[in-house]
């Protein structure tokens, strides 16, 4: 792949510093009615894609909503449930009611290919391209698309395509986007894609290569410039994160029914938080690091109803990783 970008270890490990030479060195450039920083464009490296859980000092990262708009995009559900660990997704649902720039529809978005529960059409054709041909150039996902975009509304999709492609043995991802928030979408878009790159790995048996991130322009907002300062105040630091758990080899449909059943799953114990102790029987089904994903979810779902003896029976029965270390800090156990 391209040496000529200098590599940084992860998303997650850099993220600081991301926002850190943001801040010093960006450009102040009026958009609308608003100001931002930007750098234009953005071009970045990551060596290591399991790292991607972003939750550094000051950052107080959702996790779980995280995961769950992951499950509504691969399940195509506008809006979904993360709206129910999200209360500021209201601010960007049209008319109807939904997302006009969701990003379930766009990846299903493939005429002759029928759509399986957990597993977008453009998502299932790219593995069945590199399947075939494992040097092949084609394995894309386009995501904004003109034909389905509503320019006039407050949701326009920022990510532009992704692209797969194995080169020495293992499967790089190159994600390419318009627009990227630096305080809230970069965290969330880079763990979905990293997400998807490590999960399309497992399912055709090579190894994990690079992530490339291309941001036409990665920026923040002044009115959160705050939030930016909380990070920044704390950027040296020490913030050592537990690993992440790899992803256990799984098939193709294996991996798409466990995204239905953490989807129906998420869905049941949102409507009856009273049942949450009956959850783990359910969730022990799940291959890690789905399962994980799915403990770290309902944690969330007992913290909000204060069912602390559920939240701390689920942290004490998930394997250490960077997602248990994240239920830790989020139900301050």
């Amino acid at each position: 792949m391209n040496k000529s970008i200098y590599p940084w270890k992860s998303t997650a490990s850099r993220y600081r510093y991301l926002l850190q030479n943001l801040d010093r060195h960006g450009t102040k450039v009026q958009v609308g009615p608003e100001m931002t920083t930007e750098v234009a464009p953005f071009i970045q490296a990551y060596t290591n894609p399991r790292e991607r859980l972003i939750d550094p000092p000051g950052r107080n990262l959702n996790f779980a909503f995280c995961v769950v708009e992951a499950l509504d995009i691969l399940m195509n559900k506008n809006p979904g449930l993360a709206p129910k660990f999200n209360k500021n997704l209201a601010n960007w649902l049209d008319k109807d009611g939904k997302f006009p720039g969701h990003y379930g529809k766009r990846m299903n978005s493939l005429p002759g290919v029928m759509h399986w529960e957990g597993m977008p059409a453009q998502l299932r054709r790219c593995y069945g391209e590199l399947l075939e041909r494992p040097t092949s150039r084609r394995a894309t996902i386009t995501i904004h698309n003109p034909l389905l975009e509503n320019y006039y509304s407050k949701d326009v999709a920022c990510t532009m395509d992704l692209q797969f492609l194995i080169r020495d043995g293992k499967l790089h991802c190159i994600a390419h986007m318009r627009s990227n928030d630096a305080l809230w979408g970069y965290c969330y878009d880079t763990w979905l894609f990293q997400f998807l790159q490590e999960s399309m790995a497992s399912w055709l048996g090579v190894g994990l290569g690079y992530y490339y991130h291309i941001a036409g322009s990665l920026h923040y907002y002044h009115q959160r410039h705050k939030q930016i300062n909380r990070i920044l105040k704390r950027v040296d630091e020490p913030w050592d994160q537990d690993a992440a758990l790899p992803m256990e080899p799984m098939k193709l449909k294996d991996w798409s029914n466990a995204i239905a059943v953490m989807w129906a799953t998420t869905q049941h114990y949102i409507n009856y938080p009273e049942a949450l102790d009956t959850a783990m029987t359910v969730v022990w089904a799940i291959p890690e690091p789905l399962k994980s994903y799915q403990f770290a979810i309902l944690a969330e779902i007992a913290r909000k109803h204060r069912l602390r003896e559920i939240y701390q029976e689920i942290f004490q029965k998930m394997p250490k990783s960077d997602v248990n270390q994240w239920v830790k800090r989020r139900c301050k156990l």
